[in-house]
């Protein structure tokens, strides 16, 4: 048995679309053609760091879970830094997490030597 500490981000629309997806995290928001999507590329000072709709919203979250069986793996995007994670799967759910430690020992994120 794994005792699993995560920190993760839920994002959701605003406007409670059903279609919100992890485009309207990027720069591509605009793509997904929501009438909701507020993009104003004028306005480059009013973008939210993880993506060009201001309408997503964001809620930062902790859990503690035990379990027996999970898969961790480390996910990076090279076009969108701020979706780097690591995704846990477990048997019930899968979480997009900024911070992992399992069993007292911290997995994600590592510090890098440069």
């Amino acid at each position: 048995m794994a005792y699993i500490q995560i920190e993760y981000t839920e994002y959701s629309c605003r406007y409670n679309m059903p279609d919100f997806c992890e485009q309207c995290l990027t720069s591509y928001a605009a793509d997904v053609g929501c009438k909701y999507c507020d993009d104003d590329r004028k306005n480059i000072h009013s973008y939210l760091s993880f993506g060009d709709c201001r309408n997503v919203e964001s809620t930062k979250k902790y859990k503690g879970l035990s379990v027996k069986h999970y898969e961790a793996k480390e996910f990076e995007d090279s076009y969108n830094p701020h979706l780097n994670c690591m995704i846990l799967k477990t048997a019930k759910r899968e979480y997009l997490c900024d911070k992992v430690v399992i069993d007292g020992v911290t997995v994600y994120p590592l510090n890098k030597k440069e």
